[in-house]
């Protein structure tokens, strides 16, 4: 068994390709194809920095949370009892959400907690009347 690191230049090119060949030692050879592409980027760390909208007691509106790292239509709660939030459409850095906010909920400030399906999570305030 034998492990084989291959670094490649920063500037390897998407859609080229590289032959690379190995002499075993009893003479015979392998050849391998190393395809050039860019580097993945990551993906912006998971934050939600503000939410436009306010919820209503007794009311379904449409809010929406603006952040970073919102991939895959997160779970959305709130710490609010008798409030349900459904992510409707997900842009990575602006969820859409419908909320809807049964008529005995307090009014005032709670808090939505943004979960992705990798148990990574944050959370910002918003404002229910």
């Amino acid at each position: 068994v034998a492990t084989l690191l291959v670094t490649t230049t920063s500037n390897a090119t998407s859609g080229t390709s590289s032959n690379v060949t190995f002499t075993n030692p009893d003479g015979s050879t392998v050849t391998f194809v190393l395809n050039g592409g860019p580097v993945p980027s990551p993906k912006p760390a998971l934050k939600a920095t503000r939410v436009i909208g306010t919820a209503v007691a007794g009311r379904t509106v449409i809010l929406k949370i603006i952040g970073t790292g919102f991939y895959g239509r997160p779970t959305v709660r709130s710490n609010a009892g008798g409030t349900r939030a459904i992510v409707t459409h997900d842009h990575g850095r602006m969820l859409v959400v419908r909320v809807h906010v049964n008529a005995n909920v307090r009014k005032g400030t709670h808090r939505f907690t943004i979960i992705l399906k990798n148990g990574k999570r944050t959370s910002v305030s918003y404002r229910q009347s």
